[in-house]
């Protein structure tokens, strides 16, 4: 039987910690997250604020997750955002 840390980190890495649905209004979105799932090709646009260099301009395809430490995501398309 895996550690309590160890299920608690497999369940953090499926969306435990809940998440938020956006339709990319390209507003800014501030919180502490860890993932975008792409429910339609969406495009990271900038003022994005994370730990990835030069991401603006970047295209998650339809039902793809990108992983990082996000701040602020401004992004148009629908995703769903992961927290921290």
């Amino acid at each position: 039987m895996p550690a309590l840390s160890e299920r608690y980190l497999l369940m953090a890495q499926n969306g435990y910690q809940g998440g938020q649905y956006v339709t990319g209004d390209s507003t800014d979105v501030t919180g502490g997250w860890f993932a975008i799932q792409a429910i339609e090709e969406t495009t990271i646009n900038g003022g994005t604020d994370c730990n990835i260099s030069n991401i603006s301009g970047l295209a998650i395809p339809a039902g793809a997750t990108i992983y990082g430490s996000f701040e602020v995501i401004k992004c148009s398309g629908k995703a769903v955002l992961y927290n921290d």
